[in-house]
Parts: C-alpha cells; structure tokens; sequence
C-alpha cells in the first residue's frame, strides 16, 4: 500500500495506528474510497457557515436582501446562483488576510455585496477548495455592533 504523494482522498481516521498496521499487514497496492455526497446539502452547509458568519461580521440588521436565506430554509432550490467557487485562490493572494487554521474564511464587501469565502480543513490539506459565497446586500449605513 503506498500512502505517500498526493492523495486523492484524505481520511481522518480516530486510531492513528490504524492506517499504519494496514500498511504492514495488507499486501494492498492501492486504496480508493468512493463517498457519495449530494451537491446541493454540501451548498446548503456552505451556506449556512457563510451567513453565520457574515451574521457575525456585519450583524444581521446590516444585511439586506439576503439571497442565501431561503436556500437555507429550504423555500428555494437557488444556491447554484449564490455559492460557488473561483479560479483564483483568495487566500493565497492579496485577497483575505486570514491566518491559517484548521479552516478558513473571510469576507469582504464588493459593489455593496457580501462575499464569504471558505476553505474546509484548510490546516489538512493546503491544496483544500474555495468556495466563495455571495450573501446579499450590506445595509447603506451599518448600524454599529457591540454588545448592549
């Protein structure tokens, strides 16, 4: 079994000797996993990361015509529309300046619109996707935040 280069798959196991004795024990070259996931439950958690967190960036009266929100509450089947990704790597260029972590997001305001970017287990794999996420409009005047 050979589990070094760059894996197609990465596997978090709870034994961590678990990976090693299946080495040493297999007479295995290889091992692939094929793990179905539904595309748009994988858009919906994105989602639902991203609006919590431009939630707690901007404060939910400061955000206006949300556009993920009914995806997220399963009234519309739109989150192609709003979540996606891009060709360019955000974190890796003068984009987001987010120290890396375990995972990784951001956000910034274009034209008025508010943009979340994601990276899942980020600190696993530097090579993990972006995905970007357009979550609506940034009220004109922002009401400030802060705990009352």
């Amino acid at each position: 079994m050979n589990l070094t280069g760059t894996p197609e798959l990465c596997m978090i196991a709870a034994d961590r000797g678990a990976v090693a004795r299946l080495q040493q024990t297999s007479l295995a070259t290889s091992l692939r996993m094929q793990v179905p996931i539904r595309a748009y439950a994988l858009a919906r958690l994105l989602a639902k990361i991203a609006y919590g967190y431009a939630i707690y960036t901007y404060g939910v009266d400061n955000l206006v015509d949300v556009n993920v929100l009914p995806g997220i509450l399963e009234q519309r089947e739109d989150l192609a529309w709003w979540v996606g990704g891009s060709r360019y790597a955000v974190f890796e260029s003068d984009g987001l300046q987010v120290p890396p972590g375990v995972h990784q997001i951001g956000s910034a305001v274009v034209n008025g619109q508010v943009f979340v970017v994601i990276r899942l287990f980020a600190r696993l794999d530097p090579r993990a996707p972006e995905y970007m996420v357009v979550i609506g409009r940034l009220r004109e005047e922002p009401t400030p935040q802060g705990l009352s």
